[in-house]
């Protein structure tokens, strides 16, 4: 008994030893950008686009000692009924789609989903890619999510791991096997996760078939000008550090919250409250006319992050609520 359970501890620690000395490639970082397009849903096959984004990762933001990389969706001009983007990609509007963090001692990567974010596992932060899987492990639940029917045989999982470069990045190719088409007549085929890039067939996020019908074009790394995604709205040349001011703090029952001059001309803020851990307990848009007013007397007691979002920035501060 005891020389069998030396040999598996022995076995468990050779097979992860063997993955962490292998090199992990990162997912996050600034400048990287996924272009997809949402197709009409009345043809078969669908050709003709009715919306066409990026999503684009650009800054950081730090919650409960944690840094979250900012995504953002960025609407791109159509042409209406067309069956190509529209050139010169101009950029309509912005908007914070998810925060992202990535533990890479433990090799995973973790979505926490905002306004309009679709095809999510859960509401609140989980689980998106789990790259320390070895060969014959099932695949994490989000994935199986997106690419596990019920009429399959088989629960997929990783059929073998190899180093791969793929758009001239280094990767580390997890080859398994599911439903990776997500219109027409399903059926199941060979497919990729890469490590530090996403899905091979879908970039950095599968829509999955639950939702519209959108499907991955191409991938760039670089600025907004390498990518030829051009702003068609002119920045103001400077922006203020501290998006707003709020009072009073710790409270009570309402959270009195002040925008900063230089951001009266957004229209479109989003507030989110996350408690310690990660989950938003609120969520309300914000035209800044006026002063916001956010009634938390319903919110248990503790420390909340006030997360204040906007095309030109971002901002979080600490909140305590205290009854």
């Amino acid at each position: 008994m005891k020389i069998s359970l030396f040999i598996l501890i022995a076995f468990f620690l050779t097979c992860h030893s063997n993955l962490f000395a292998q090199p992990y490639y990162k997912l996050l970082k600034d400048g990287r950008n996924w272009v997809y397009t949402q197709m009409a849903s009345n043809e078969e096959p669908p050709v003709h686009i009715v919306l066409a984004f990026a999503l684009s990762m650009q800054g950081d933001t730090l919650i409960q000692g944690n840094y979250y990389k900012k995504i953002y969706q960025r609407t791109l001009k159509g042409n209406p009924g067309s069956t190509a983007i529209h050139n010169p990609k101009e950029i309509l509007n912005t908007y914070l789609y998810a925060l992202m963090r990535e533990d890479t001692i433990a090799r995973k990567v973790y979505i926490l989903p905002f306004k309009d974010t679709v095809s999510m596992c859960h509401p609140t932060e989980h689980l998106l890619y789990d790259f320390s899987l070895l060969q014959g492990d099932t695949l994490n639940e989000c994935v199986l999510k997106n690419i596990y029917d019920d009429w399959l045989s088989y629960v997929p999982q990783v059929d073998s791991i190899r180093p791969l470069t793929y758009l001239g990045l280094k990767t580390r190719a997890f080859f398994t096997k599911g439903v990776f088409v997500n219109y027409g007549d399903l059926a199941d085929s060979p497919g990729l996760l890469l490590e530090g890039y996403g899905y091979e067939q879908h970039g950095l996020i599968n829509y999955g078939r639950n939702g519209p019908l959108v499907e991955f074009q191409y991938f760039c790394e670089g600025d907004s000008l390498d990518c030829e995604l051009l702003s068609a709205v002119k920045e103001p040349p400077e922006i203020p550090q501290s998006l707003f001011a709020v009072s009073p703090n710790p409270t009570r029952d309402i959270l009195n919250i002040q925008i900063d001059p230089g951001f009266q001309n957004e229209t479109d803020l989003q507030v989110y409250l996350l408690n310690a851990f990660g989950n938003v307990t609120l969520h309300t848009n914000w035209n800044t006319l006026q002063e916001l007013q956010v009634d938390v007397s319903n919110i248990p007691d503790g420390v909340y992050f006030l997360n204040v979002y906007g095309k030109r920035g971002s901002d979080v501060k600490k909140i305590v609520i205290a009854h």
